[in-house]
C-alpha cells in the first residue's frame, strides 16, 4: 500500500489491481503528451486585434456566454472559484471590453455580467480557430473513430466531474450514519 507524508498524495486514489491496471501508465503518458500539445497549440490560437484569448480567458468567457446574464458569485460557483478571484477575472475581462456589467433588476446592490459584442467576436474567432485545428487533426479518421473518441471523452469528463464532486463533498459518498430514533 502507498503511504505518503503529504495530504495531497493521501487524497490521490490508488490504482486498483486487475484488468486494465497495466494500461494506466500508457494512458497517463498519452494524456501528458496531449496536454502538452494543447498548451503549445494554444500559443498559436486566435488574436482579435491585440487580444489573444488564453485558455483561462476562453473558459471564463465561455461560461459567461453560456450562462449570461449572471452574478459574479454564480460565475465563481460554476468555475469552482472563490468570489474574489472570479471578481478579479471579471474586472480583467471588463477592462478588455469582453464583458459588460449591468445592474441586477432584482437587487440593485448587485450586478449582472454578460458577454459584450467584442467578447462575442473574440470568442467566435477563437472557437472557429480551435474547431479548424481540431478538424485538420482528425479529418482523416473514420466517422466511427471520431464518434468513439467523443463518447469516451464525454465519459472520462463525467467520471472526473463525479470524482471531483465526491472529493469536495465527502458526505455525498460517505454519509454520516443515522442516529437511531429514541
Amino acid at each position: 500500500m502507498h503511504t505518503s507524508s503529504t495530504a495531497v498524495d493521501d487524497a490521490r486514489p490508488e490504482v486498483p489491481p486487475g484488468p486494465g491496471g497495466d494500461q494506466i501508465p500508457a494512458l497517463e503518458r498519452e494524456l501528458r503528451a496531449l496536454f502538452g500539445r494543447l498548451r503549445r497549440w494554444q500559443q498559436h490560437i486566435t488574436r482579435v486585434g491585440d487580444l489573444r484569448l488564453d485558455p483561462h480567458t476562453f473558459m471564463l468567457l465561455t461560461t459567461v456566454r453560456e450562462h449570461s446574464p449572471l452574478r459574479v458569485q454564480d460565475l465563481a460557483a460554476l468555475l469552482g472559484l472563490d468570489a474574489s478571484t472570479a471578481s478579479r477575472h471579471v474586472k480583467s475581462l471588463e477592462a478588455a471590453g469582453l464583458v459588460e456589467r449591468a445592474a441586477d433588476p432584482d437587487d440593485r446592490r448587485a450586478s449582472l455580467v454578460r458577454i459584450s459584442q467584442r467578447g462575442e467576436d473574440a470568442w467566435t474567432a477563437d472557437r472557429d480557430t480551435r474547431s479548424a485545428l481540431l478538424h485538420q487533426t482528425i479529418e482523416s479518421w473514420a466517422p466511427d473513430d471520431r464518434e468513439r473518441l467523443t463518447s469516451l471523452l464525454i465519459r472520462l469528463n463525467g467520471e472526473l466531474d463525479r470524482l471531483q464532486t465526491d472529493a469536495l463533498d465527502p458526505e455525498r459518498t460517505n454519509p454520516a450514519p443515522k442516529e437511531p430514533l429514541s
